[in-house]
């Protein structure tokens, strides 16, 4: 091909390269904070009057992952509470609507004895916007790994908001804290909260475990099923590694191409809760008991 030819081709090249970097040049810049915002990109209009002062700590959201802003995966105000300009556009607290999303204060602002109706009863979990809208929030970026299964979760079909148990706004989550997370599963779990009051327990209200070392609330499934069943004794193995190499030996703990084959786990015999051990009297273990133990699967 002569160059003659040539040229209008190499023409039209240039010009494309040409307006490609025009449009690269003219393209959005990356989201900045203004001089106005406080800790996240756009917080202006909510801290002009959410500040320093505020009774619940909003700024303390710049301790915590959400107030990383360099992290583009990051939300803003707008994103858990909705836009809520009638919110931000009234100037008194007299007649000023709530935002279009609200989730309320946490456990720690209210009495142990009233948290159960304050969040799960009659009171309307406290406030008006719905569990799942509440939750679509935290969902929108929460979606994989723990909380993969939560939609067909226990917690999510029984109305519990991820609010109810999670912190946002503060550097230290107590759901995430052994130490302070099972105050929290107690609410509700009342008859565990007896249990770990017995003799021989796991040292849960010690402070060495946490529920979660155990169960996952964001999957929680029906106790008595296999599945559940076969996830918890798994959980036993992570701490009693040599007992957990023993069972899985023995005619209980055979394994076959469908997982495990029979359906007694560690504690239908060791309890869950309350532990029962071979030296207790009332155990299930207890040399006295066995043959009764046994016989709760084995009838013939």
């Amino acid at each position: 091909m002569s160059l003659s030819r040539c040229a209008p081709l190499w023409a039209l090249y240039v010009c494309v390269c040409v307006l490609s970097i025009g449009a690269a040049s003219a393209a959005e810049p990356p989201k900045q904070k203004s001089a106005k915002d406080m800790v996240l990109i756009g917080d202006a209009v909510c801290t002009k009057c959410h500040d320093e002062a505020e009774d619940y700590p909003v700024l303390s959201i710049a301790k915590t992952r959400h107030g990383v802003t360099a992290d583009a995966r990051n939300p803003s105000c707008t994103s858990c509470h909705g836009e809520s300009a009638e919110h931000a556009r009234k100037a008194s607290d007299k007649d000023r609507p709530r935002p279009d999303v609200t989730y309320d204060k946490m456990y720690a602002s209210v009495p142990e004895e009233g948290r159960v109706d304050r969040y799960f009863g009659r009171f309307g979990k406290g406030t008006d916007t719905p569990v799942a809208e509440r939750n679509k929030a935290c969902l929108n970026c929460h979606q994989g790994g723990m909380q993969m299964f939560w939609d067909s979760s226990t917690h999510a079909t029984r109305d519990v908001a991820c609010t109810n148990c999670h912190q946002i706004h503060t550097p230290h989550d107590r759901a995430r804290d052994k130490e302070t997370q099972t105050e929290i599963c107690f609410t509700c779990h009342k008859e565990q909260r007896a249990q770990m009051h017995r003799p021989s327990h796991h040292p849960v209200p010690e402070g060495q475990m946490g529920c979660s070392d155990c169960h996952n609330p964001h999957e929680l499934q029906r106790p008595n099923t296999t599945a559940a069943k076969l996830h918890i004794t798994q959980n036993c193995g992570n701490c009693h590694t040599e007992q957990f190499k023993s069972y899985i030996h023995t005619y209980h703990g055979q394994i076959n191409r469908l997982g495990y084959a029979h359906t007694a786990k560690c504690f239908n015999c060791h309890g869950g809760h309350n532990i029962q051990r071979v030296t207790d009297p009332a155990s299930l273990v207890h040399p006295d008991n066995r043959l009764k133990t046994c016989k709760q699967c084995h009838v013939n």
